[in-house]
């Protein structure tokens, strides 16, 4: 929701989901269970400290506070985290499709992401890219399109230099991410569960590591 009044803000919902009841059905909305995430005005989105930090726009850490992924508070922890998600991986069927979000360990050329997508079968329903502008803030690009000319357009765009790919979601078997999990590029890859969100962690990687 955007308010158009000279103070803009977005306003961000969430709810709780159920699994369906059948083989292909729709997760559907458990009745009463709306969590208002956060109002944010324009020109705090514009900040260094929130575009370098996707909880900052996604997640009211007071509401998910006991979720494993917002323990995460030094290096520690997310190597501890990592390792975690990582071990799930292993116990999934190998001809099982899943959904994950990998994270990178550093942002990938374009030419190495059509590579790793190919090389191990991924999906890809969504990526997200960084980039540093002239200010030297940083910024984060998202898009579900991957066709070489959108992936070039994000690239040469004058607003930013463009860094590469850090994050891609999708679906998988089991037996690729059990493999991707191996590739010395690839620093975690989590798995979609019903009680087990996955949130990406490029955000606490980056922030942890300044």
């Amino acid at each position: 929701m955007v308010n158009t009044t000279n103070d803009p803000k977005v306003s961000s919902y969430a709810s709780i989901s159920v699994a369906p009841i059948y083989p292909g059905g729709d997760y559907n909305t458990v009745a009463g269970t709306a969590e208002l995430l956060g109002v944010f005005k324009y020109s705090q989105l514009s900040t260094p400290s929130s575009v370098s930090n996707r909880e900052a726009l996604v997640l009211n850490t007071e509401i998910l506070a006991d979720r494993e992924y917002d323990k995460i508070k030094t290096k520690g922890d997310l190597e501890n985290y990592k390792n975690n998600v990582n071990k799930r991986v292993e116990r999934f069927k190998s001809n099982d499709d899943y959904q994950f979000v990998i994270t990178l360990k550093n942002p990938m050329s374009i030419d190495s992401f059509y590579d790793l997508v190919s090389d191990y079968n991924l999906e890809v329903s969504e990526l997200y890219a960084r980039g540093i502008d002239s200010e030297k803030n940083i910024v984060t690009i998202g898009t579900k399109t991957i066709q070489p000319e959108v992936l070039e357009s994000i690239q040469k765009e004058a607003s930013y230099s463009f860094k590469g790919i850090i994050e891609i979601e999708g679906t998988a078997k089991g037996k690729d991410l059990k493999k991707i999990m191996k590739n010395d590029k690839v620093f975690a890859v989590e798995v979609q569960t019903e009680d087990q969100p996955a949130f990406g962690l490029y955000w606490k990687k980056e922030t942890l590591n300044k």
